[in-house]
């Protein structure tokens, strides 16, 4: 299984799960603070989605994302690709997900030191203009 696969299939059971649980479209998107129609477009596989977003959203349906992958008994919408693929093709492309989001965390750690070194220059400049 392909990890595009793979993501459509996610998708998909996000979606069902959002249906199972009474949710509109217009709901989650509100909490997601996206148009119900960039939503729309998630689900439909019309727009790749980032992983703080997809994060996001399974924030909003009370689902982790082990359980989405794991735990399949609770949820009727996991396609029966997801449930049958093998733990290397999983491990591959959760090993790709914690890549991504170990340089998401490098980045607002680099993005957090410029920030700290901006206020000390600016606290040095403050400094100098008082005296």
């Amino acid at each position: 299984m392909d990890a595009e696969l793979f993501q459509r299939e996610i998708m998909d059971s996000i979606k069902s799960i959002r249906i199972k649980k009474g949710y509109s479209q217009f709901y989650i998107s509100e909490k997601l603070n996206i148009s119900q129609s960039n939503y729309n477009k998630i689900e439909n596989h019309q727009v790749s989605v980032k992983l703080v977003l997809f994060l996001k959203i399974l924030d909003c349906l009370n689902v982790s994302f082990r359980e989405l992958l794991i735990d399949k008994s609770d949820h009727d919408g996991i396609p029966k690709h997801t449930v049958e693929a093998n733990n290397n093709e999983r491990e591959e492309i959760l090993l790709g997900i914690i890549k991504e989001l170990n340089e998401q965390i490098r980045l607002l750690r680099d993005s957090r030191k410029r920030r700290g070194e901006r206020i000390t220059q600016l606290k040095e400049d403050l400094k100098k203009l008082k005296t």
